[in-house]
């Protein structure tokens, strides 16, 4: 009796469990509930920051836009002045060595391209002058040489006596007077008397000629030194109207074998970009604005008129374009980013296009931290 007492004593008192699960419960969603307030109240309290940030730095984000605007409107109004007192080839080498451009493509009347493009063309027939002494080259070389150095004494014009020396020196070579060859290729030749002289096929006789002598150098003598750099100095003068742009890019070429100065490397580069848009490009669209241009990783931007088309490759046009938007005084907790087309602006407090000169570009501000 005493045992089913206490049992009926045990069954009748009840369990702590069910109120200690039900106030971890409420104590539980208690918990989640203040989490919920106080996330939401942090990310009300942090788009209101944003909002201030917006409101504080849109001005800043509209001038960069302003004078993105006004970069481009003064790059083709530039553009189309020097190309109407500079001649194509200085224009091309002044923009590239100011690093405005890394490269052009010049028009001129009649849409016809004026750089790069080779000098005005000249009759491809050997000189008749010359026909006698060359009559003479299979059999005797020697004997030819000694024609060839008549006819240049006896010549009234400077091209037909290069063309002469020319041979001659060719003709020593094959006789094995190397010497002599030399004194002609990289002294007579060198000389102001024949600076402007062309061969049939409109190429400047004295660089040639200087490269022919330096095949023969020791390519680390002080001689072969020296050429070299005179015939680079020439190779970059852009105001000589007989040294065409093919010849040019001949020269540097040949010279870069053994190194080129970093001025002649970036116009060797800019040759190079030139030719290969042309080539991609038959029937141009020169608009200007800032557009795709056929070629992977480089822009395209012509000038108001159409008569010069500024190239320009992918890193370089972002640092010139963030050179153009920068402002005095901008705040150092921002960063103006400048945006391709199809490129997302993450992170960014917001964002406007860059404008009408640069279609599918825009503008943004991110925090730094």
């Amino acid at each position: 009796m005493r045992l089913l007492r206490a049992r009926s004593r045990h069954v009748g008192r009840p369990s702590g469990a069910g109120p200690t699960w039900l106030l971890a419960f409420v104590v539980l969603v208690s918990s989640l509930c203040l989490l919920w307030f106080v996330n939401r109240a942090a990310q009300n309290e942090q788009l209101a920051v944003r909002q201030k940030l917006i409101d504080a730095y849109r001005t800043n984000l509209a001038l960069a836009q302003e004078r993105l605007q006004s970069h481009w409107l003064r790059h083709a109004a530039d553009l189309d002045r020097r190309a109407g007192t500079e001649s194509p080839a200085a224009l091309f080498a002044g923009t590239v060595r100011d690093d405005t451009a890394d490269a052009l493509v010049c028009y001129g009347d009649g849409n016809k391209l004026a750089y790069p493009a080779p000098p005005p063309s000249v009759s491809g027939v050997p000189d008749p002058a010359l026909a006698p002494a060359r009559a003479l080259e299979a059999g005797s070389p020697r004997a030819a040489a000694a024609a060839y150095a008549e006819i240049a004494a006896h010549a009234s014009s400077s091209t037909v006596a290069a063309r002469a020396l020319l041979a001659r020196a060719r003709c020593l070579l094959l006789a094995g007077d190397t010497e002599t060859a030399l004194d002609l290729l990289d002294g007579t030749l060198g000389t102001d008397r024949f600076r402007s002289a062309l061969d049939p096929l409109g190429r400047l006789i004295a660089p040639s000629a200087a490269l022919r002598a330096l095949e023969l150098l020791d390519p680390d003598g002080s001689r072969a030194r020296t050429l070299r750099a005179a015939l680079e100095a020439r190779a970059l003068d852009y105001t000589d109207p007989l040294l065409g742009a093919p010849q040019r890019r001949f020269i540097l070429r040949t010279l870069g074998q053994n190194g080129l100065s970093d001025s002649a490397t970036r116009l060797l580069a800019a040759e190079d970009l030139a030719v290969q848009w042309l080539a991609a490009s038959p029937a141009p669209n020169r608009e200007p604005i800032l557009q795709v241009s056929p070629i992977d990783g480089v822009w395209q931007f012509a000038s108001a008129s159409g008569r010069v088309v500024s190239l320009h490759r992918v890193a370089p046009l972002l640092a010139r374009l963030r050179a153009a938007a920068a402002q005095p005084g901008f705040p150092t907790e921002i960063r103006l980013d400048i945006l391709p087309p199809g490129h997302d602006p993450e992170g960014a407090l917001f964002s406007l296009p860059a404008g009408d000169t640069m279609p599918g570009w825009r503008v943004a501000l991110a925090l730094r931290d």
